[in-house]
């Protein structure tokens, strides 16, 4: 049993995705005890692996990030801590959907900071989704 799940959840750009996996990657350097799950799409799963050297669950039915904590639920047994990686836009989503799905479970958002230009650019998109997330 691993004592610590960390979640890779996918995003429909392949640049978001190579630096959410890098960035976990150097985040578990020298850890030991930790599952990954790559959570997301087929494509996105793909790319992670594609990126990764890390060896880790696949979950491959999720196309939200409501789904991606929702179907890695399902695969997590007891465990001391969850980590989840993401970016810097998508913070306060994540956030907000780990709280109403794994209530019972210590978690921690690791965020990898990006540029300012990227969130002007994600700012319609996350806020719309994070207004969907509360009323779903």
């Amino acid at each position: 049993m691993n004592k610590f799940i960390v979640i890779i959840p996918g995003s429909s750009s392949r640049g978001i995705t190579r630096e959410r996996v890098s960035y976990a990657e150097s985040f578990l350097k020298n850890r030991k005890g930790v599952a990954v799950i790559f959570s997301g799409t087929k494509n996105e799963v793909e790319w992670m692996k594609e990126f990764s050297s890390l060896p880790g669950i696949i979950e491959d039915h999720s196309s939200t990030t409501y789904d991606n904590f929702l179907n890695s639920k399902k695969l997590i047994p007891k465990v001391e801590k969850i980590w989840i990686v993401t970016d810097s836009s998508h913070f306060l989503r994540a956030r907000y959907l780990a709280k109403r799905i794994f209530r019972n479970v210590p978690f921690t958002i690791l965020v990898k900071k990006m540029p300012f230009p990227y969130h002007i650019r994600k700012i319609y998109y996350e806020t719309t989704r994070f207004i969907h997330n509360v009323f779903l």
